[in-house]
């Protein structure tokens, strides 16, 4: 289990409140974050939260997504290229956020089948 939050200042890129991710996990999107997406000219970041629920506070996950990806800063600021992807297995929810800069890549339909790929 990451009890670290996610927080690009940091590079920590996870966090997994519920042991459902593996360590295999982990290190492929710290990779990607570290190596593999640093190519590109817009410098793309992604991060995963996987909670238990959502925080209290919040109305719903959409609520929770948007205010959570901007707290943490995921993607390069300059192109705001960051990805962060938002699972509440106990409230049986999850949701795409991304940056201005990532929308012509990750589309809402292409996060919408991403979304739906999961529930298959």
């Amino acid at each position: 289990m990451f009890a670290t939050p996610v927080s690009a200042k940091n590079s920590t890129w996870v966090l997994d409140e519920t042991g459902h991710l593996t360590n295999a996990t982990h290190e492929l999107v710290t990779q990607y974050n570290e190596q593999e997406l640093t190519q590109y000219e817009l410098k793309p970041q992604i991060g995963v939260e996987v909670l238990n629920e959502i925080p209290s506070g919040y109305a719903d996950i959409d609520e929770y997504r948007v205010e959570r990806f901007n707290d943490l800063g995921v993607g390069n600021a300059t192109h705001d290229s960051g990805v962060l992807l938002i699972i509440a297995i106990e409230d049986r929810a999850f949701a795409i956020e991304t940056g201005y800069g990532s929308e012509a890549y990750i589309t809402d339909n292409r996060s919408k089948a991403i979304l739906n790929s999961m529930t298959e």
